[in-house]
């Protein structure tokens, strides 16, 4: 880990704690893009093997990282484009619920507000968990419940285990946004058994937009896809040149896969970071972004800061909010740090801290003493 600071491409006197908005870049993804983006200008040098070898070492890549079968992922150009997918195979009907967490992402949610069946929004109190909010709220309505792992503001923990066994016994589908877990948290996808399971590549799996990862159950792999392209079905160009073509591309998730994704540079920019990942290991990654946490709130603690309110609950989130604070003071207390060089995001009324291995104590440290002279500023 102490090679980690000089894997990314910053700027040295940046404090970059925003990691759940983009992860900073790779130089070595950042070069497997540059040298991608050259190739496609030359399409010549690249053969139709070649073409289709790197879609598959992504997706056995990222399967690595999910626990599963890399036949059951399909490579997609967004979550947003992932739960399509979902909602298409799943189809809740009028007159039944599909349940989801209050100021959840929005690209988890828009494509069930375009479904037949109710979209209900769980609150929860605050002494309340998300998990204990959500299965009371489940009834026999229920069709399709999404959750993340934890939740994007502020990065509380959500028991999916629970979650996925209470859907199960209302005869409910589970699908799972990702994003803000894969690559620092490990999720035990069988023990899960969930329907779909979508990530994007851009945040804590190291890679580019326009690349997102999405697990299909079995039970939905012959389904319809969103897109009818040569590689969504055996037929058409893929049966006229099926000795090129790889089995996993005519058979199981990859019938879902986003047209165009073979070509993006997203792709080679994503394989140098899910190789990176593996190489520094998930576990590693979490211990890091634990004890970085740890060093946060002893700083926050130190540096008289102890009475705001903190929540922790996720290794690589930490959600802070100054006391009495609304979501437009928490908007300007992010700006106000950002004109310091730390970066950091305004969600809700807080403002989220999320590190990555580019992050010392040192920075946790400076972040901790800026926040309160900060926050002084604006109030006066």
């Amino acid at each position: 880990m102490a090679k980690a600071l000089s894997a990314f491409e910053l700027p040295p006197d940046l404090l970059y704690l925003n990691s759940a908005g983009q992860t900073p870049r790779l130089r070595a993804a950042l070069a497997a893009g540059l040298e991608s983006l050259q190739l496609s200008a030359q399409p010549w040098r690249v053969s139709m093997n070649a073409w289709l070898a790197r879609p598959a070492r992504v997706r056995a890549l990222a399967a690595g990282l999910m626990r599963c079968d890399a036949q059951a992922l399909a490579l997609v150009p967004s979550v947003a484009y992932g739960m399509a997918v979902a909602a298409q195979q799943l189809q809740p009907r009028a007159g039944q619920t599909v349940l989801a967490l209050a100021d959840e992402h929005p690209s988890g949610l828009q494509v069930w507000r375009a479904q037949p069946a109710q979209l209900r929004l769980v609150q929860r109190a605050p002494a309340t968990s998300w998990t204990e909010a959500l299965l009371a709220a489940m009834d026999d309505q229920l069709a399709v419940v999404v959750v993340p792992a934890c939740h994007w503001h502020d990065g509380s923990l959500l028991d999916l285990e629970r979650v996925a066994t209470a859907a199960r016994a209302r005869g409910a589908a589970l699908v799972v946004d990702a994003t803000q877990s894969l690559g620092v948290i490990d999720l035990d996808l069988p023990a899960l058994d969930a329907d779909f399971v979508v990530a994007a590549g851009h945040k804590w799996l190291l890679g580019a937009p326009g690349l997102a990862y999405l697990y299909v159950a079995e039970r939905h792999q012959g389904g319809q896809p969103l897109e009818h392209s040569a590689w969504s079905r055996v037929g058409g160009l893929a049966a006229a040149i099926v000795e090129d073509c790889p089995p996993a591309l005519i058979r199981g998730a990859a019938r879902f896969d986003g047209s165009g994704i073979y070509s993006h540079p997203a792709l080679a920019m994503a394989e140098a970071g899910l190789a990176q990942l593996q190489a520094w290991g998930i576990a590693a990654v979490c211990a890091h972004l634990k004890s970085w946490q740890a060093e946060l709130l002893a700083a926050l603690s130190t540096t008289g800061l102890a009475h705001w309110t903190l929540t922790a609950e996720a290794p690589h989130l930490t959600a802070i909010r100054a006391p009495g604070a609304d979501a437009a003071q928490s908007e300007a207390l992010a700006q106000a740090l950002l004109e310091q060089g730390i970066v950091v995001a305004a969600r809700g009324a807080g403002i989220r801290v999320s590190p990555h291995l580019h992050n010392s104590s040192a920075d946790a440290w400076r972040l901790a003493q800026a926040l309160g002279p900060a926050w002084d500023h604006l109030r006066s």
